[in-house]
C-alpha cells in the first residue's frame, strides 16, 4: 500500500460569505507555490464559517478542480478566530500559512 504524501505547506483561510472570492483565491494560491522551487506538496483548508451565501457550494467546485483543497464547514458562525484555529488544527503540513480569504492582501 503506498504512503500517503504529507503536505510540506498548509494554508488555512477562514471564510465568511466570501462566494466571489473563492476560485480566485484558489488561483491565486495555487500559482504561488507551484512557482516555488520544487513545487511543493501542498494542501488548502478552506474553513466556511457559517457562510449564508454560495460560498460552500464555491468550496466545493473548488475541491472538483484541486483535489488538495480541504473543507471545514462549520454549523455556524463562530468567528474569525475560531474558524483559523479548527482549520489550523487538522492542517497536516510542515509549515501552517494562515491568511484572510477577501483578497485584500496578496497571497
Amino acid at each position: 500500500m503506498p504512503q500517503a504524501v504529507v503536505p510540506v505547506v498548509s494554508v488555512v483561510v477562514p471564510l465568511y460569505n466570501e462566494e466571489g472570492n473563492v476560485a480566485p483565491l484558489l488561483a491565486r494560491i495555487g500559482a504561488l507555490i507551484d512557482a516555488l522551487p520544487g513545487g511543493p506538496t501542498h494542501e488548502i483548508i478552506l474553513v466556511n464559517d457559517g457562510s449564508t451565501d454560495g460560498t460552500i457550494r464555491a468550496i466545493r467546485e473548488g475541491m472538483r478542480v484541486r483535489p488538495n483543497v480541504v473543507l471545514v464547514d462549520l454549523s455556524r458562525n463562530f468567528g474569525h478566530q475560531l474558524a483559523a484555529t479548527a482549520g489550523i488544527e487538522i492542517a497536516q503540513g510542515e509549515a501552517v500559512v494562515l491568511m484572510d480569504g477577501d483578497l485584500q492582501d496578496p497571497p
